[in-house]
């Protein structure tokens, strides 16, 4: 599904109703006498599902003038960095460990969104290669465990590619389980729980050729799942197990409609930046957006025809 589909799904969910112009000033005042108010008020305002806080120059929030017109607009792929992206190495990989893997998987078109029996290509949150992409490495690898961080439509494919391969299961920390996720019979561990409970030792059982699949809340904050992740769990991985991070549109900015229209505010993507600069215990091997940009013939070879090129999976490797 492209992008734009997807954030009409979203947008249609959120359903929002804008005030008017005369509401506004009676929200702005609430708003402040709320804040004044402090922690009691503001949870007052969690627990319904709202959070409010001022503008100003340490928002965390970017502003309007920031997602139009900042920096990152104005440079073509602000976030390329040549020494993250080996480029002759990840062609070689998609032609050679993935491609030969491709013609297997055939999804139907369309599906039951509430209750999937079984991968579409036409899903509302799970891009095109880089479901793709997951099958072909599922069965490259033939990994034992997939430890999965947010389950959903790739959950279905990891079982697919699972029972083709005839071995392997998964892992699965979702804290808000869809029923159909209940049903895999791959699954043989489900934590119900936020992944930063969940104790550092499991982690380190992923041996070489496993696969932690990270689909997180995409935000850094104080005491967030990505922290705890990318500061906290992948320096204890063993060598040779394999990181998928989604929804990471590197080395380009993350949507500005995402921004304004959804208030998605993902971080995710710039700790994971950091992270791979200058930094020779991981190393790139897959990147959806960065193969659509700079691979794009083989990538289409790649889908053969089966549906588009978008996708926002970067996968890496612990060296």
């Amino acid at each position: 599904m492209n992008l734009k589909k997807i954030c009409k799904t979203i947008k249609k969910r959120l359903n929002p109703e804008p005030p008017g112009p005369s509401s506004l000033d009676a929200l702005s005042r609430l708003a402040e006498l709320y804040i004044a108010k402090g922690r009691d008020k503001l949870l007052e305002l969690e627990n319904r599902g709202l959070q409010m806080m001022r503008f100003n120059y340490y928002s965390p929030i970017p502003s309007v003038a920031d997602i139009e017109n900042g920096w990152e607009t104005r440079i073509p792929h602000p976030f390329f960095e040549p020494e993250i992206y080996h480029g002759d190495k990840m062609k070689d990989f998609l032609e050679t460990a993935l491609m030969p893997y491709s013609k297997e998987f055939s999804p139907r078109k369309d599906g039951d969104e509430n209750d999937p029996n079984g991968f579409y290509w036409n899903n509302p949150s799970f891009g095109h290669c880089d479901a793709m992409a997951l099958y072909c490495f599922i069965r490259h690898l033939k990994p034992k465990r997939i430890l999965e961080i947010g389950g959903g439509y790739s959950t279905l494919i990891m079982d697919e590619a699972i029972r083709v391969n005839g071995m392997g299961e998964i892992w699965e920390v979702e804290p808000y389980p869809r029923p159909f996720l209940k049903r895999l019979t791959s699954i043989t561990r489900f934590y119900e729980q936020p992944v930063q409970d969940l104790p550092l030792a499991l982690f380190t059982e992923l041996e070489p050729n496993d696969i932690l699949f990270i689909d997180s809340t995409h935000t850094v904050k104080t005491s967030s799942d990505c922290t705890f992740l990318y500061l906290k769990v992948l320096k204890h991985l063993q060598k040779e197990v394999l990181i998928q991070s989604h929804d990471i549109f590197l080395p380009d900015p993350m949507p500005k409609n995402w921004n304004t229209d959804f208030q998605f505010y993902w971080t995710e993507q710039y700790l994971l930046q950091a992270l791979l600069i200058d930094n020779n215990r991981f190393e790139v091997v897959y990147s959806s957006r960065y193969h659509c940009l700079y691979n794009k013939e083989i990538l289409d070879k790649f889908m053969d025809q089966k549906a588009t090129t978008i996708g926002v999976s970067l996968w890496y490797k612990r060296v």
